[in-house]
Parts: C-alpha cells; structure tokens; sequence
C-alpha cells in the first residue's frame, strides 16, 4: 500500500517499529510517515545530499553532503538538528546504545553518543 504520494525526489530510507522515514532531496527535508498512514511529518529543513539514515530509540541520524557533517535530531520532531561531528561525504551510518559509527571517503569513523 502506498503511505505517502507527491514527494518531489525521496532518497534513503529507514524505520523503526512505528515509522518511515526519508530524506526528500527535492525540498531539503527530513521526514517521517506513520506505518499505519496518515499525514507526512517534517523533521529538519535546509538540507542537502542527506540521503544516509540510521535511526534507534530516540534520533534520526543522518550524513549532509553540502555541509559535510553528521547530525541528529528526535525522531518526534522535536527540538532542532544538531551537528554531531564534522565529516566529509558520509556513506553509510550504524548506531546502537553507546556508538555512532560513519564511513565517510576512505575512512571509517566511530564517535560516542553524546
């Protein structure tokens, strides 16, 4: 069944029990979509090239291209982004209870959460 129509160039893709969420490169957003439908939610604006997600119990992770950073923000939309860490073209991002690890170019990073 299709959750949600009309997104101008979604890319990546990642969930938790009760949510989708997607980067929508056509806006520069950051959204989630309930599984069981409903209204698109706006998590972050003023992204770019964010298309690497990873999520656990309480953040949406996520690797921006034009600024070349790492960040996170609630997966409830509240609070605002923030900057976790420097790093040039984040390819892919893994987290669990104690660890945020990125591979960027060349190189595979793991920071502590904060």
């Amino acid at each position: 069944r299709v959750l949600a129509s009309g997104i101008k160039r979604p890319v990546g893709i990642a969930q938790d029990r009760d949510y989708i969420y997607f980067p929508v490169e056509g806006d520069g957003t950051l959204r989630r979509v309930a599984k069981r439908g409903g209204r698109m939610e706006t998590l972050a604006e003023h992204q770019t090239n964010h298309d690497i997600l990873a999520v656990d119990d309480e953040f949406v992770y996520w690797g921006d291209w034009g600024t070349n950073t790492l960040q996170r923000t609630r997966k409830d939309g509240s609070g605002s982004p923030e900057v976790l860490a420097n790093a040039r073209s984040i390819c892919g991002i893994a987290v669990n209870d104690r660890y945020i690890a990125f591979t960027t170019e060349g190189r595979l990073e793991i920071i502590p959460k904060p």
